[in-house]
């Protein structure tokens, strides 16, 4: 094996050591399994690519493997750390089709063409993740994400993207070696930096949706006041009716400021994005337009439409998530015996890899 030049070494030992922190924070945090494999997974595959130069052959050749489960991996990684949508085509898609592509580069003999694919590919998971990381945000109630998302993964995006652009670049002959430097290096520094965001001191970034806390953890009179004008908000004047509701159209309504609302749903009620508290008023309105008799002639498009979904596939969505079956299948059910009505309402069998953050604990009664 030729000898490694130093830059490499280094690269590599502040990347092993960085990752290796981050998967030992992931495991330690107990985070939920999705968050915690596919985090393990990507930081993994990362410290294996960075090991390349280092591997004597054919162990090597493992490269093309890491830079392929490093892409397919860091989308659902952040996928279930920042976003909601949990379908499995979702989550998956990525990694089945930068996955189909690797194989077919070394089964085929269009290997430069495929890897060319690959980059390609590379940078559209990049971009993927960057256009998470923003429309996301709005949504977004944790003040530890919130913190966190722009400089941490909007950066790795980048990155992805550049990296990927040098590997195209690469594939032409025509990656210049003064690239060396910041190729490596730029790893590392990302490894590191990301390393600290995560880690020191954010214990509760990885941890799974908390219930509400006890009401008497309320001391102070005006959280109990604005906690009483949400309650009045959601329940009497139904807010949640209004398609697109806005945590900042919401905090107007209420006479205060989004800064202030938002810690209050979170901390207080467990909700750690909007959309999962606004969908359980949603959805516990639509589940009563389901079973009752008055609106058996409606359907379902019209129910979800009458909640405030914008369209039938995010009602879908959710409900699916929430409830474990399809609006149809409980509608059907909701005609069973008070038993099977139980079973439904407790929510069913949950679906999919993680997580769902379409249904919290929290309540909105406050003491007199």
């Amino acid at each position: 094996m030729n000898e490694v030049p130093p830059i490499i070494l280094c690269s590599a030992g502040i990347v092993v050591g960085a990752l290796s922190l981050l998967i030992a924070a992931l495991l330690r945090a107990k985070a939920g399994r999705a968050v915690t494999f596919w985090g393990v997974l990507f930081s993994a595959s990362v410290i294996g690519l960075s090991l390349e130069d280092l591997l004597p052959p054919p162990y090597d050749h493992g490269a093309g493997l890491a830079a392929t489960l490093m892409a397919g991996s860091f989308w659902p990684f952040t996928l279930y750390l920042f976003g909601t949508d949990r379908r499995r085509e979702v989550v998956l898609g990525p990694m089945a089709v930068i996955m189909t592509v690797f194989v077919v580069g070394h089964l085929f003999p269009i290997h430069r063409e495929a890897m060319l694919v690959h980059r390609f590919v590379m940078i559209a998971i990049g971009a993927m993740v960057v256009g998470l990381v923003w429309r996301s945000e709005e949504d977004d109630l944790d003040p530890v994400r919130r913190q966190i998302r722009r400089p941490l993964i909007g950066l790795i995006g980048v990155w992805v993207v550049f990296v990927s652009f040098l590997g195209a670049l690469a594939s032409f002959g025509l990656r210049p070696d003064a690239f060396l430097f910041v190729d490596e290096m730029g790893t590392a520094v990302i490894a590191l930096i990301g390393t600290i965001l995560f880690t020191a001191p954010r214990p509760g970034l990885f941890a799974a949706p908390r219930a509400a806390p006890p009401q008497p953890e309320l001391k102070q009179h005006a959280d109990t006041r604005l906690l009483e004008a949400l309650r009045r908000a959601m329940e009497e004047d139904e807010a949640w009716r209004e398609e697109g509701l806005t945590v900042g159209a919401l905090a107007e309504k209420l006479g205060t400021q989004e800064h202030h609302l938002r810690p209050l749903i979170n901390r207080e009620l467990g909700y750690r994005n909007f959309a999962a508290f606004i969908n359980e008023h949603r959805l516990r309105e639509a589940k009563r337009r389901l079973r009752a008799e008055e609106h058996a002639s409606d359907t379902v498009a019209s129910i979800a439409f009458a909640c405030g979904f914008a369209s039938l596939g995010p009602f879908g969505r959710a409900f699916k998530a929430a409830e474990g079956v399809t609006p149809s299948q409980y509608r059907r059910g909701a005609g069973r015996s008070s038993k099977k009505l139980t079973d439904f309402e407790e929510g069913g069998a949950r679906s999919g890899i993680g997580e769902t953050e379409t249904s919290r604990p929290g309540s909105l009664q406050v003491d007199a």
